[in-house]
């Protein structure tokens, strides 16, 4: 079974039926770890899981998503992860390995300023439950 995070990537590149792929044209992908360069990326970093199976009586898990938007121009940071936040919030989506993903956005996208490169960085966090 895939991290959280890599299904997530998959889903916003297009490979899962996602129609995100061409919005982010020129951006690099990362997970748990954002190289120093390039300048345009989407980072993908997973934290506070817990197992739900005893609820459930099936496998299932909730966790949380942070994804972090670094671009040289705060304003298509910002668009992009508005664009990022419209394609996951409040959806459902089915992987090929049969994990159902439901996936919330928690609150508002925040700014984080600038990097020491001067570079803009927007982060969003998503609640989601992932299930098989």
């Amino acid at each position: 079974m895939n991290n959280v995070c890599y299904d997530l990537m998959l889903r916003l590149s297009g490979a899962i039926g996602g129609t995100f792929a061409g919005t982010t044209s020129g951006y690099n992908y990362y997970i748990f770890q954002e190289p120093a360069t390039p300048d345009n990326t989407i980072t993908f970093y997973n934290y506070n899981g817990e197992d739900l199976s005893c609820l459930t009586g099936e496998f299932a898990e909730r966790c949380n998503v942070q994804i972090r938007v670094r671009n040289n121009d705060y304003q298509t940071a910002r668009s992009i992860q508005e664009t990022i936040r419209g394609a996951l919030n409040v959806t459902t989506f089915t992987t090929a390995a049969s994990a159902t993903y439901f996936v919330n956005r928690e609150g508002v996208a925040t700014d984080l300023r600038v990097d020491e490169n001067n570079r803009a960085i927007v982060v969003q966090n998503y609640n989601i439950v992932r299930s098989i």
